[in-house]
């Protein structure tokens, strides 16, 4: 695992400034603290910093081919490597080292751009091609690790993380207003947009080739909902333990120790048993805890313990927490309302003392139907048997001041609750997945809703509803799941928080051959009734504690409303009514002020809208007030 960087100047003659590529990778080190590396020819410069996993004294990067033509810099692991390798050399490819990224250099050279075909983990890379002149970057099929990109003077600069790209951009740092508007609407920034103007994320799945200075983007893989899989549960179910066992074992290969991280549910069980059963020592296990009981699933957590006898270590969470804001989001690198970046950044913490690499449940969710609209779909259906007569009324009734504004709080709810059931299946993603109108004319300054036009910042999600044509609509939103709110905030999330301890997170549920498998099975035995990960839950049921499977989906979340009211309620009311943030003149001031005292006296819980824009105006003041390089202050009173 590392963090890359680059500069590709636009003009012959023309080459990167050694001292700013310097700069740009020592802002990487925590993605990578046992080495770095620079290479700096004609109008190419490569960077990388390197977390040393696989081939410990010999993968320093930047790494060439045997005639030094061909360079790359590269973040991430390539679990197929040794296979790759054995071809590579019966083709007559020499090695000097037994690292991954090696592999990568001499598969480029035997097949060009279409290399990223034959790779099976999880990456982010950059080779400058010198006899063609070219740079070409790709990012790996699910988005688990990053790479941001800006055109610029005729060239390219690239990172892993914005704050790396920003020591090499030259354009100036202001808010992109339809990323504000995408971030309030669905709690982070999609890809391609970033949260800065001139600045774009390279999509998963995605190469991008530079050439006379121009770029071409290229999609190499999506998902496809064939429904041509096993539709029987047995037969499902056997395949996809095979499945699971080998994702599990290609994505444990390191030369270092392995850990898990153990939430308590039922994806990050699956892993952790069959890691268990996989490696030849303890495994060792991480969670964490909430001192609120509907947020906390350690008890889940020691079942596993006590099963399968991990060497297991938790931490409780507690308000406290929210002192180090300023820290997080600035190793965030953009803003995301996701409040389980917190937890994330906790268990990084403490993971990170004992491995270097551990895995993680992450994408189960996606791939079986784990989320709480499969539930609203199946009483969607059951609605439909209610009259025609009756079920109108009941839509108007629901939609009728159903917002997050109105009424009190159970009012609210079975207005919702109401709404999804009589809402088509689109409108009621949206509404669950999205922040609504309502809320956002009330909350924009003028300035900003003039600069948005008519721009609705649900459009990305509305555009992956209709970018598949599948025969169950419910694919649909799998569909989006999977290649919207995965990547741009579960994904983003577990990299910036691991890495910013320097700790390597896998998602073995992501590898690309189990991704396909699971598209390839029917919707119904993925979610069945109320029943959701129904096939998943089949076929590992000896591996995990019945009362587990069972259990409700509580999600990785903190008590944030409680916790703003007493810890952070100061500083918060400070930093959001602050002069800086008024300044900003993104938000009206009253309506801020409004939501803040109804907040506080405990009127109503908008705890998560104004962490959302808690954090959007502490990123502000590190990323766009502060001087450049600027380490962030250690309190969040420090801002306030």
């Amino acid at each position: 695992m590392c963090g890359i960087c680059g500069v590709i100047c636009g003009h012959d003659g023309v080459g990167p400034q050694r001292g700013e590529l310097e700069r740009m990778t020592e802002r990487l080190r925590h993605r990578g603290p046992d080495a770095g590396g620079v290479y700096v020819n004609g109008r190419a410069g490569l960077g990388n910093r390197r977390l040393s996993i696989i081939d410990l004294a010999g993968g320093d990067q930047p790494i060439s081919n045997e005639d030094r033509t061909v360079w790359i810099v590269y973040n991430g692991e390539t679990f197929n490597y040794r296979e790759l390798r054995a071809d590579l050399a019966a083709r007559g490819h020499r090695f000097a080292t037994v690292s991954d990224t090696e592999v990568v250099v001499h598969l480029y050279e035997e097949h060009g751009p279409d290399c990223v075909r034959h790779l099976r983990g999880m990456y982010a890379f950059a080779i400058w091609d010198a006899c063609r002149g070219t740079l070409f970057l790709a990012r790996d099929r699910l988005g688990i690790k990053p790479l941001y990109y800006a055109e610029q003077d005729g060239g390219l600069v690239f990172a892993s993380e914005l704050k790396s790209l920003l020591a090499g951009f030259h354009g100036p740092r202001e808010f992109d207003p339809e990323a504000v508007e995408e971030y309030i609407t669905l709690g982070y920034v999609p890809a391609p947009r970033t949260i800065l103007r001139g600045i774009r994320k390279l999509p998963p799945a995605h190469s991008l080739e530079w050439a006379q200075s121009r770029i071409t983007l290229r999609r190499y893989w999506d998902v496809r909902y064939t429904g041509d899989g096993p539709r029987e549960v047995g037969e499902a179910a056997a395949l996809l333990r095979e499945r699971l066992t080998e994702a599990v074992r290609a994505w444990m290969i390191s030369d270092v120790p392995v850990g898990a991280f153990l939430s308590g549910g039922v994806d990050s069980s699956v892993v952790t048993a069959l890691m268990c059963r996989l490696a030849g020592d303890r495994v060792r296990t991480f969670s964490i805890g909430f001192d609120d009981p509907r947020y906390d699933e350690r008890e889940y957590a020691r079942q596993m313990v006590r099963r399968y006898g991990t060497d297991h270590e938790e931490v409780l969470l507690e308000a406290t927490v929210l002192d180090g804001l300023p820290r997080l989001a600035w190793f965030m690198d953009e803003p995301l309302a996701d409040d389980s970046a917190v937890p994330t950044y906790v268990v990084s913490e403490l993971a990170h003392r004992r491995v270097k690499v551990v895995l993680s449940g992450d994408g189960g969710d996606e791939l079986f139907g784990g989320y709480a609209w499969t539930a609203r779909d199946q009483m969607r259906r059951w609605a439909g048997w209610i009259p025609g007569a009756i079920r109108k009324p009941l839509a108007r009734l629901s939609l009728n001041g159903g917002t997050d504004l109105a009424g009190p709080r159970w009012e609210a709810r079975l207005r919702r609750g109401m709404s999804d059931a009589m809402a088509t299946l689109e409108d009621g993603y949206l509404r669950r997945t999205t922040v609504g109108a309502a809320f956002k004319s009330a909350l924009y300054h003028s300035s900003l809703r003039r600069s948005l036009g008519a721009y609705d910042g649900a459009e990305p999600a509305r555009a992956r509803l209709g970018a598949v044509a599948v025969a169950d609509p419910r694919e649909r939103m799998l569909y989006a799941d999977q290649t919207l709110y995965l990547p741009d905030d579960i994904l983003f999330k577990v990299d910036r928080m691991s890495m910013a301890h320097s700790l390597e997170a896998r998602t073995p549920l992501l590898d690309h051959p189990l991704v396909e498998f699971a598209a390839s099975l029917p919707y119904h035995l993925k979610v069945r009734g109320l029943v959701s990960k129904y096939v998943l839950k089949a076929a590992v049921r000896d591996l995990v504690p019945e009362g587990l499977l069972r259990q409700r989906k509580h999600g990785f979340s903190m008590p944030v409303g409680r916790w703003l009211r007493t810890r952070g309620a100061a500083a918060a009311r400070a930093i959001l009514m602050g002069p800086a943030a008024e300044r900003r003149a993104l938000w009206a001031p009253s309506f801020v002020r409004w939501l803040v005292d109804q907040h506080m006296e405990g009127r109503r819980d908008f705890g998560r809208r104004l962490w959302s824009l808690l954090v959007l105006e502490v990123w502000a003041r590190l990323y766009l007030d502060a001087a450049p390089g600027q380490a962030p202050p250690e309190r969040v009173s420090d801002l306030a």
